[in-house]
């Protein structure tokens, strides 16, 4: 299964630590009733952990971000058969709607958000096709650059954002420099 990291915010010395859990794709599993619930399980284990085990009664951050990563293992490609983008679009899904749902049946979790983390722009793409897709919760997109790009080559290289389950990003981890950049990105002010 996936595990929780805190991730500091780095450029703010008293800023929140985003809990993540590295969702895992749906593997060898054959109906969709066990893709659901593969997604609830790791949803389950993620806010358990993030509730009672790290912060109970509440975290300094406000979002709980699932990261959708190759490395993660589980991921189905399309030598995987025809229902591959399916599965994986189903699984991360169910996680984020069993997240919603928990976080929204206790007061001391109702007003936390949900995200999704990728390290790669085309991680989302490849294992998603995540511009086609719609999450199924409002989520905060988190990219982070691999390489060491400073800002203005990292906007060469991904600007115009694509949109990641019809939301573009706002956070941008645009290095992966020993101080670990992180910059806010809005695309439109009104966000």
């Amino acid at each position: 299964m996936g595990t929780t990291v805190s991730i500091l915010w780095p450029y703010s010395g008293s800023g929140p630590s985003f809990p993540y859990w590295n969702i895992v794709g749906p593997g060898g599993l054959t109906s969709t009733s066990q893709v659901i619930a593969w997604g609830h399980d790791q949803a389950n284990v993620f806010w358990n952990q993030v509730w009672t085990q790290q912060w109970p009664g509440g975290y300094p951050g406000n979002t709980m971000f699932g990261a959708v990563s190759e490395g993660s293992g589980g991921w189905l490609t399309s030598a995987s058969g025809s229902n591959w983008l399916e599965f994986n679009r189903l699984v991360v899904d169910a996680f984020l709607e069993k997240l919603a749902t928990k976080n929204g049946q206790n007061s001391y979790s109702q007003s936390t958000t949900l995200g999704l983390y990728g390290s790669q722009v085309s991680e989302f793409q490849d294992l998603l096709q995540a511009g086609n897709w719609a999450a199924s919760e409002p989520i905060v997109v988190w990219i982070a650059a691999i390489g060491s790009f400073d800002c203005a080559q990292a906007q060469a290289a991904y600007c115009p954002m694509p949109t990641i389950g019809g939301y573009f990003p706002m956070i941008w981890q645009y290095g992966q420099n020993p101080d670990h950049d992180i910059t806010p990105y809005i695309v439109d002010p009104g966000i």
